[in-house]
C-alpha cells in the first residue's frame, strides 16, 4: 500500500519574474534534489525514509529541463519516468529517467507564488511501486518576487522628411520604425540629446531630457534645402523605472524631391507659363533673369538650372512663390 511520508513542499524562495521571460530568452530558476528535501513536509512512516521524487506532471505553460550525465534535456523530449535523487549511476538509467537537479521558468510575466510540477516522494530509487510511493501527489511552488525588465531599443530607421523646417513626429512613427518594445507595459519615449535643430513639444521649443507619450508628437525644425541625412536626436525607451539599455540615434531624411513647398518647377510645368521678376537677379551680370519652363536665363545669355538656382539661394524663394500666388506670370 501507498505510504504516508509527504503531505506539502513548502514553496521554493529566490526566484524574480526577470528569470521567467519565456521563448527560450530568459534565465532559469535551479533546483536539486536536497532542496526538495529541506522544503518538503515529511511524515516518516514506519521509520522509512524519502529517498527519491518522482515528477509525475508539469503545471501547463512551464518549461522544466533536467541535468542528467552533463547535459540539460527538456521535459518534452523524456519517454521514461522522471526520478529526482541525489545521486545515481548510469546502470539505473535502464528503467527511470534519474536526475539530481532541474530547471523551471515561466513562458510569460507573472509574479506571486506559481504553481511549477506535480511529484510524489518515495522511499527506493528504484522502483514506482505503490509500496514505496506518497499517498499524496503534491504541487510544489516558487515564491517569485517581482523584478522590472527594462524597455527593448536596438534601432531605428531613419526618418523621412519633405519639410525639414516643421517635420512633425508622433509617438507612433518612431515605434514603427524601430523594434522598442516593453513586456510590461507601454514605454515612453524619452529624447536624451539633441544633436542639431530645434525641437518643439506642445508649441514651444524643449531641451533634453524629455519624455513624449503614445499620445504625443514633436516637431523637429530644420532649415535647409539641401537633399541630405542629418542626425537630429537620440532616444531610449522608458517605463517609468528603468531605460533600455543603449542611446539610439534618430536620423532624419530632408528629402528635396518630395518638398512640394520649393518645387516650383512642378508649377511651370503645369501652367505652361513663364516669370518674368525684377527681383530675381543674374549673379554673374545683375540683370534680371526671365524664369522659364526649363531654365533661368538673362540677357547676357547666362543660363541657371532652375532648381539648383533655387536651392543654392533660398533667399529668393519667398518672393518667387509670392510672386506665383499673386499670378504675375506672363506668356511665352
Amino acid at each position: 500500500m501507498a505510504l504516508d511520508i509527504l503531505n506539502n513542499i513548502l514553496p521554493f524562495e529566490g526566484g524574480s519574474v526577470g528569470s521567467f521571460i519565456g521563448g527560450g530568452q530568459g534565465n532559469w530558476f535551479y533546483l536539486d534534489y536536497n532542496q526538495i528535501i529541506i522544503n518538503a513536509d515529511e511524515h516518516p512512516d514506519n521509520g522509512v525514509e524519502v529517498k527519491a521524487f518522482y515528477l509525475t506532471r508539469i503545471y501547463p505553460a512551464v518549461e522544466v529541463e533536467f541535468y542528467s550525465f552533463g547535459t540539460w534535456v527538456p521535459f518534452s523530449t523524456i519517454t521514461k519516468k522522471v526520478i529526482i535523487v541525489s545521486d545515481y549511476t548510469k546502470e539505473t538509467l535502464a528503467t527511470y529517467f534519474y536526475c539530481t537537479t532541474l530547471r523551471v521558468r515561466m513562458p510569460y510575466i507573472y509574479h506571486g507564488v506559481l504553481p511549477f510540477f506535480y511529484v510524489r516522494a518515495s522511499t527506493s530509487k528504484a522502483s514506482i511501486s505503490s509500496n514505496y510511493w506518497s499517498i499524496k501527489e503534491i504541487l510544489a511552488y516558487c515564491d517569485i518576487s517581482y523584478s522590472n525588465t527594462a524597455p527593448l531599443l536596438t534601432f531605428c530607421n531613419t526618418l523621412e522628411t519633405s519639410t525639414p523646417n516643421n517635420f512633425h513626429i508622433p509617438y507612433s512613427l518612431i515605434l514603427d520604425n524601430s523594434d522598442g518594445f516593453d513586456l510590461e507595459s507601454t514605454p515612453l519615449i524619452k529624447v536624451k540629446n539633441i544633436l542639431d535643430g530645434t525641437i518643439l513639444k506642445g508649441g514651444f521649443p524643449v531641451s533634453a531630457p524629455f519624455l513624449f507619450e503614445p499620445n504625443e508628437f514633436i516637431t523637429w525644425q530644420f532649415n535647409t534645402l539641401e537633399d541630405i541625412i542629418i542626425p537630429a536626436f537620440t532616444i531610449v525607451l522608458n517605463d517609468l523605472n528603468d531605460d533600455s539599455s543603449s542611446d539610439i540615434q534618430i536620423n532624419i531624411h530632408c528629402n528635396k524631391s518630395n518638398n512640394l513647398n520649393i518645387d516650383i518647377n512642378a508649377y511651370l510645368l503645369l501652367f505652361g507659363k513663364s516669370f518674368e521678376l525684377n527681383n530675381v537677379k543674374c549673379f554673374k551680370c545683375g540683370f534680371p533673369l526671365s524664369i522659364n519652363q526649363n531654365n533661368l536665363k538673362c540677357e547676357n545669355s547666362h543660363i541657371y538650372d532652375f532648381k539648383d538656382y533655387i536651392y543654392e539661394h533660398s533667399s529668393y524663394l519667398s518672393s518667387l512663390l509670392q510672386n506665383l500666388k499673386d499670378g504675375k506670370v506672363c506668356d511665352k
